[in-house]
């Protein structure tokens, strides 16, 4: 032991040194819960992610394909649609003439056909 050395100061530097250590250990123990803490956050974000991530691929499939479902279904429509509008335009022609001759028949010039006026006064005449 160096003689310039207190009994004092020895004990003083040895509590120094003791209380050093409890602050390191109990700053190390702190850190080892919130690390602990830390790596049970991130395995629960993980999961979450994981949850959210499955949930959102089924969402999507199940949107998709009502989605697809839906517009076959408005295809259908539409062509139904079609079929009827041309089903109608026929009918209407065919009322059209109707009519036409209808009124030939009365003797009523049809306004349509202008071109074939001077052929319906003669027969209408005649």
């Amino acid at each position: 032991m160096p003689s310039n050395t207190q009994p004092n100061e020895i004990l003083r530097i040895s509590t120094n040194y003791n209380s050093v250590m409890r602050r390191l250990t109990n700053k190390e123990i702190a850190l080892e819960v919130e690390q602990e803490r830390l790596q049970t956050a991130i395995m629960q974000n993980r999961v979450a992610v994981e949850t959210y991530r499955r949930t959102n691929h089924i969402l999507q499939y199940w949107s998709e394909k009502l989605l697809r479902c839906q517009l076959a279904k408005l295809v259908k429509i539409n062509q139904d649609l079609r079929e009827v509008q041309t089903l109608i335009e026929r009918k209407q022609k065919i009322i059209e003439r109707r009519t036409e001759i209808m009124q030939e028949q009365r003797g009523i010039f049809p306004l349509r056909s202008i071109t074939n006026r001077e052929e319906f006064n003669k027969n209408k005449s005649g």
